[in-house]
């Protein structure tokens, strides 16, 4: 009997192991997905990424659609800062984080705003939601809407907070075009995103985001953190600097600081492989610019013999025309009187009245010339003897004018001469 229940005791401890071990093969917790991405928010080119299309659970990065939308309603002027929001039954029975609210309590669209981006506030995400859409499920089929609009096809959204549900789902790069979107079509309120602190009620409520300020040249001003299970601690982080701007999405990071971490390493990568690209730019615009100088300065040089080469062309060219214009006249002369001949060669009578007008025509010419030769050479005969007689008479004359001054100044000199005697 005793050797009996012995046996039986050992099969209990046996199968109750084996139980424990079948067990505990389940009991496992999974490990949350790892995935992140970078990106030039301008452009939104992407300068990194790590499994960027796996599919996990938002988290509290969900209120980045609902403050989309609260802005669209803002910009709209379908509210406002000041309106007041009631706080209703299923708004105050949300879990934390919270602020704490009570059904029938109000808080203003500005305050709201706040616990949002600094608390993460889940009472006053559904809160908002209803006023907005009338119901927290009509303002899930906006999000859905406003997803599709931004290409987020891989994003289906169940609630406003971002509270854990199995079919909620993102991947990091619809993040990457949600935070984008934030940026470009809201300028006027993504200030907020920088607030580090809320207070509301006589309580300080600090922002979970522990990278806003500047660190390193590189200065944090946006945006939202979350934190579930089964996705692990997230983040949507923008940062600039200088004139340069990028965006980080992480998922699945293992603790808080690790996080961070990670996105600071992300940053710093980033903005280096940017001011890596801007100087290489900026070489090349050097080099570009240095060979436009080069060429201009050849082309200067050689300009002075291109244009006395052009210009040699240029009067070569211009005698050939000039060349060609006189054999084209020569050609147009003859043509003429090629055509004046064929014309002329019409009817024999046409002929003959054209000969005979000729003839008389060559005679009349010959006398003509005859007649003025002659006259010319009269003329040239009276001419010369005019010349001679006036050439004859010139000289009589002055022959004749120096004989009577060689006699008067004899006359003179004898004068002088008898003088001088009668003085000796």
């Amino acid at each position: 009997m005793l050797r009996y229940f012995f046996a039986v005791f050992l099969s209990i401890i046996f199968t109750l192991g084996a139980e424990g071990k079948y067990k505990v093969k389940y009991i496992v917790k999974k490990v949350p997905p790892r995935a992140s991405i970078v990106a030039d928010a301008k452009t939104g080119e992407i300068l990194y990424a790590s499994n960027p299309d796996i599919r996990t659970q938002p988290a509290s990065m969900t209120k980045m659609m609902t403050l989309k939308l609260v802005f669209k309603a803002l910009r709209e002027k379908k509210i406002s800062p000041k309106t007041m929001i009631r706080i209703s039954a299923h708004a105050a029975e949300q879990k934390p984080s919270k602020i704490g609210f009570k059904e029938g309590d109000y808080i203003t669209v500005r305050n709201a705003i706040l616990a949002l981006i600094t608390k993460s506030a889940n009472d006053v995400a559904v809160a908002l939601a209803e006023h907005i859409g009338g119901s927290e499920k009509r303002f899930v089929r906006m999000m859905n809407n406003e997803a599709r609009r931004l290409r987020m096809y891989s994003t289906t959204f169940c609630n406003a907070s971002g509270w854990k549900n199995t079919s909620q789902l993102t991947t990091v790069r619809d993040m990457l075009k949600l935070s984008r979107a934030l940026i470009s079509e809201y300028p006027e309120f993504f200030p907020l995103f920088s607030t580090q602190v809320f207070y509301y009620k006589g309580k300080c409520h600090k922002n979970h985001n522990h990278l806003l300020g500047e660190n390193g040249g590189i200065t944090v001003d946006g945006l939202k953190t979350g934190f579930v299970c089964a996705s692990g601690y997230n983040i949507a982080v923008t940062a600039r600097k200088g004139h340069e701007r990028v965006i980080v999405v992480v998922v699945g990071g293992k603790t808080a600081k690790k996080r961070d971490a990670l996105v600071q390493w992300l940053l710093t990568c980033s903005f280096n492989k940017l001011a890596e690209r801007r100087y290489l730019a900026e070489n090349k615009r050097r080099s570009c610019a240095e060979k436009l100088l080069l060429l201009k300065s050849n082309n200067t040089n050689n300009n002075g013999h291109k244009n006395r080469n052009d210009n040699r062309n240029k009067s070569k060219k211009n005698h050939s025309s000039i060349n060609q214009l006189l054999l084209n006249n020569t050609m147009a002369t003859t043509s003429v009187n090629s055509n004046s001949q064929i014309t002329f060669k019409k009817s024999d009578d046409y002929n003959k009245i054209n000969s005979n007008t000729d003839i008389a025509t060559n005679i009349a010419l010959e006398n003509n010339t005859k007649e003025n030769n002659t006259d010319h050479e009269r003329n040239n005969e009276e001419n010369g003897k005019r010349e001679t007689n006036s050439i004859e008479q010139r000289t009589q004359s002055s022959n004749e004018n120096n004989g009577k001054s060689e006699q008067r100044s004899s006359g003179i000199l004898g004068k002088s001469r008898r003088n001088m005697r009668r003085f000796l």
